[in-house]
């Protein structure tokens, strides 16, 4: 019992150090620079306006006419050397700015922006 009360503890503890954190240094928007009401240094209009990829071929990721088959010609014949795609979004834009700055600038703040964005819109 006394190893759950602990732990208990040690969980109120951080989640209050985490508030105040956020509250003296709040997320802010690494494109706009506006503060993010996410718990995410990207705010909810920057994040709409990004490149999802949409209607796009499952196999090399080009853009495909809405209810169209989940393959492209292309990769119908011959069939690339893989089975799936996993792709988020264009490789364009603030997705390209993200990618490059965590890759050659280790700002591993966007890992964490990158990493939410697959969960929310990769089950989608």
């Amino acid at each position: 019992m006394h190893d759950y009360q602990e732990k208990k503890m040690h969980s109120l503890i951080k989640n209050t150090l985490k508030q105040c954190y956020h509250r003296l240094l709040p997320y802010t928007c690494v494109i706009c620079k506006s503060p993010s009401q996410q718990a995410l240094d990207l705010c909810s209009a920057c994040e709409n306006d990004l490149p999802f990829l949409q209607n796009a071929c499952s196999l090399c990721g080009a853009s495909l006419a809405k209810n169209s088959p989940p393959i492209c010609g292309n990769c119908l014949t011959p069939p690339p050397p893989y089975h799936d795609l996993i792709c988020l979004a264009h490789y364009q834009g603030p997705i390209r700015r993200f990618i490059t700055q965590l890759k050659f600038h280790q700002q591993l703040a966007f890992s964490h922006i990158l990493g939410h964005l697959f969960v929310k819109h990769m089950g989608t």
